[in-house]
């Protein structure tokens, strides 16, 4: 955790998200793939932890086309670039850092032919301004999610991050 620590403070002008999954890794015959998919039980033991915290639940549908993205619901329109894989040597979690960049909704693609639409209902907790939790289900798969906001707070986001992971 330490690394990751060092990184996020020293990419703190070139980076501005993290997200920590909780899964685990499957080595199939050539890769090594992380799966985010976590059983029901792991989900609703993980959201009755946090479920008194300020939460929000909505309904979500997301286009992306190639690096680019279209929340339908809030009619937010993003890109993502700087998008670097973190290895921390856990084989429960998996660490992508990257830049997240509002663009005009109109400069999003309207083609048919999206590399994904991901629809799925969100429950988002906020632990801090800058630290939330996100715990989806789609279609009947569940995912975890920490997602840390990088700002000039990093410290102290580290720090409730560190508190966070020993409770999961």
């Amino acid at each position: 955790m330490e690394k990751l620590k060092k990184f996020l403070i020293e990419n703190i002008y070139s980076i501005n998200r993290c997200k920590i999954h909780i899964g685990k890794y499957l080595v199939n015959d050539k890769d090594l793939i992380f799966d985010k998919k976590i059983s029901r039980e792991r989900f609703d033991s993980l959201l009755s932890k946090f479920v008194c915290s300020k939460y929000s639940v909505k309904k979500e549908k997301i286009y992306n086309y190639k690096n680019y993205f279209y929340n339908i619901n809030n009619n937010e329109a993003y890109r993502i670039t700087n998008n670097y894989v973190f290895d921390i040597k856990d084989n429960s979690m998996f660490v992508e850092t990257y830049t997240k960049e509002d663009i005009n909704y109109t400069k999003f693609s309207c083609k048919k032919d999206y590399d994904n639409i991901y629809d799925y209902e969100l429950t988002q907790i906020s632990l801090a301004p800058e630290l939330q939790l996100n715990f989806v289900c789609e279609k009947g798969f569940y995912t975890f999610t920490i997602e840390i906001n990088i700002d000039s707070n990093i410290d102290n986001s580290l720090k409730k991050l560190e508190s966070l992971l020993t409770l999961i």
